[in-house]
């Protein structure tokens, strides 16, 4: 009982932080990004807690020899995936490439993100720590203590990949959902799968790489090479 309530408290203040921070009145502004990194650092504390108290917090976050290399390679393979299926499907000179604009222009002035070295690095950082700790930590432990690891780690990629429904109304163009969030979707679950075979449950280099991925997506990606 207690364990779905987490679950479900997780899955409300991650979707509904993304939905609020995704609404076209928020775009370029500061609020998209404070509201989906603040709204889920209680739960990233609180599953810091739980794991100290269950003795596995070191395992998660301490770092081993060779996590560099595998949080780099975690972030190329899913940054290419990435550039590649956005380079087919919404290209900036084609007629859905509004749909990533939509997306991305909602985070503020690429130029400006890009100036802001340190700051941006840090919020990313931050982000996909706090986005680890709540859906691979708290999330996958509480399913795993209910329905068994391998289940439990399935039913975690699922709330994480459901709590971004509310982003895609959010970020709709026209009557429909935006599209570009499937592709998300996909890689949600690809970066998932990947983590899964190099590490398991470790925690320190699916971090780096989540970190070294979102850090790619926006301050490299093509799209923006062109605005």
């Amino acid at each position: 009982m207690v364990n779905g309530l987490l679950i479900f408290v997780a899955w409300l203040v991650t979707a509904a932080a993304n939905y609020f921070a995704f609404v076209p009145e928020r775009a370029g502004s500061p609020l998209t990004i404070a509201l989906i990194l603040l709204a889920p650092t209680p739960l990233a504390i609180f599953a810091a807690v739980r794991a100290h108290r269950d003795g596995v917090l070191q395992e998660w976050l301490a770092p081993r020899m060779g996590d560099p290399t595998k949080g780099i390679l975690l972030a190329a393979l899913t940054y290419g995936m990435g550039t590649l299926v956005a380079q087919l499907l919404f290209a900036p000179n084609s007629d859905r490439g509004i749909l990533l604009a939509r997306l991305y222009l909602q985070l503020g002035d690429p130029g400006a993100l890009r100036r802001a070295t340190l700051a941006s690095t840090m919020t990313l950082i931050a982000y996909a720590l706090v986005y680890e700790l709540v859906f691979r930590g708290l999330v996958t432990s509480l399913f795993s203590e209910l329905i068994g690891s391998r289940r439990g780690y399935l039913a975690g990629i699922l709330v994480a990949l459901v709590a971004l429904v509310p982003s895609m109304w959010s970020l709709r163009v026209g009557p429909m959902l935006n599209p570009v969030l499937v592709v998300l979707f996909g890689l949600s679950t690809i970066f998932s799968g990947l983590a899964q075979r190099f590490g398991g449950g470790r925690l320190f280099f699916i971090v780096l790489g989540h970190a070294l991925f979102l850090w790619s997506a926006i301050r490299l990606f093509p799209f923006w090479a062109t605005h």
